[in-house]
């Protein structure tokens, strides 16, 4: 490179900079417009607008100053825009979610669990909206599968200097299910959730707040005791572990779920149990932790059993989990097959390895470790339930291969993807159809 090009290149970086030292002096009403012009520069021209109706709306807004009330009308109560892709529709469609802002809006962001963008590995953060020129419509469209489901929020940028607020936002005009302060997203041929909701005549089932001192992990420990109200004979007797106990006994509607599939007769009754993880280290706790694993199956198991006088065989016992969760659930089943003869894991964090997640480089050379172990160990005698999303970049190889590994070692298996992300709106029912495939009522 000539002298002549390091010259421009200084003075171009010098003059940037003094832009920044101008623009961080003037007055609020100044910068509003400087940045309001950064996102009008995304906003695409029409001709080259993704979805269908956002490009009408584009070409129709300069000529007609009353059609974006009349699309916020028509829009409202039916957000994200829903579009088949012409001209055939190969299982994908053109989700357009859409944000009203004001005169203070600076700024929108999409937060989704969505898939991961061109070779990324996994999707991470936020992804911004485009201002349609002339308008106060913020949009985003993504090409998801007809049968997704997400949860999603907005992130809303207002105003500029000291009076700038960032706050995130349910999508106003989604007047479905909310999920903790977000709203909910589902494809034309997303599959039903059943049984989410309290069906007609269902009993409610008991719920015991517990704690037991742990000796391994030095440590006082909380859970959930869940009793069924249809009467639980110690023959037909299951018994269930839950990790993350928190959110699936309190957060999420599990007990719910129990009640139906037990009181319709479709999942074996069962005593289940919630330990909770938040309280403490839950990324030490359930990465392949044998301390953990021995509180399991050492300190809190024999506790329960002799609480409830049930002593299900390890056959009609399943230890669940989500994320870590699901590799906790792997390692302490494999570890302890004589306790926990099932496996229900959901988006299992398969690229675990020891010192995780200090080594990241090499990151490819070392996940899989306990898929490792499976694959190198004799035969044990248990059952897998294993699903993931098919958003979850690098975790979807990593669920497949240890599916793989399971398969050529001649596991029991079933083995499930749903088109999502690492996102509890889809766990809180797939943990319904692995209780159903691993403690059915009948014979199946």
């Amino acid at each position: 490179m000539g002298r002549m090009s390091l010259f421009l290149i200084a003075r171009n970086l010098i003059s940037a900079l003094t832009a920044v030292q101008v623009a961080a002096t003037v007055s609020p009403t100044a910068v509003r417009p400087l940045v309001r012009d950064l996102a009008l520069r995304r906003s695409a021209s029409c001709d080259t607008i993704t979805s269908h109706r956002i490009a009408r709306l584009c070409a129709e807004s300069a000529n007609n100053p009353g059609i974006e009330a009349a699309f916020r009308t028509e829009i409202d109560g039916h957000a994200p825009l829903q579009e088949l892709i012409p001209p055939r529709n190969v299982g994908d469609e053109w989700v357009t979610f859409v944000w009203f802002g004001d005169d203070s809006t600076t700024d929108v962001e999409l937060d989704a669990p969505l898939p991961p963008l061109g070779n990324a590995r996994y999707s991470q953060g936020t992804r911004p909206l485009n201002l349609l020129r002339g308008t106060h419509v913020w949009y985003r469209t993504e090409r998801l599968p007809l049968d997704f489901r997400l949860a999603y929020s907005f992130r809303v940028a207002s105003g500029s200097g000291a009076g700038a607020r960032n706050a995130v936002q349910p999508d106003l005009l989604n007047h479905g299910e909310s999920f903790e302060g977000g709203s909910i997203a589902a494809g034309f041929l997303a599959p039903s959730q059943p049984w989410l909701t309290r069906l007609a005549g269902v009993p409610e089932g008991a719920l015991r707040r517990d704690s037991l001192f742990s000796r391994v992990l030095a440590q006082e420990r909380t859970f959930t005791v869940y009793h069924p109200q249809r009467t639980v004979r110690a023959a037909d007797a299951a018994f269930v572990v839950v990790l993350d106990g928190e959110r699936y006994a309190v957060e999420l509607p599990t007990p719910v779920v129990l009640d139906n599939l037990i009181a319709k007769r479709e999942m074996r009754p069962a005593i289940v149990v919630f330990v909770d993880t938040r309280r403490w280290d839950r990324q030490a706790d359930l990465a392949c932790n044998r301390h953990f694993a021995d509180f399991l199956v050492r300190e809190l198991v024999p506790v329960v059993r002799r609480a409830t006088g049930l002593t299900p065989t390890s056959r009609q016992s399943v230890l669940a989990g989500s994320s870590l969760g699901g590799l906790q659930s792997a390692c302490t089943a494999f570890w302890y097959p004589s306790t926990f003869g099932n496996v229900l894991s959901m988006s299992g964090s398969y690229f675990w390895y020891p010192m995780w997640p200090l080594h990241e480089a090499g990151l490819s050379d070392q996940t899989g470790w306990v898929t490792s172990l499976v694959a190198h160990a004799p035969l044990k005698p248990l059952r897998w339930f294993v699903a993931t999303g098919t958003f979850e970049g690098d975790g979807v190889p990593e669920n497949r291969r240890f599916r793989d590994v399971l398969i050529a070692k001649g596991y029991p298996l079933t083995y499930m993807e749903y088109s999502a992300g690492h996102d509890e709106v889809v766990w809180r029912e797939v943990i319904a159809d692995g209780l159903l495939n691993l403690l059915p009522a009948r014979a199946r």
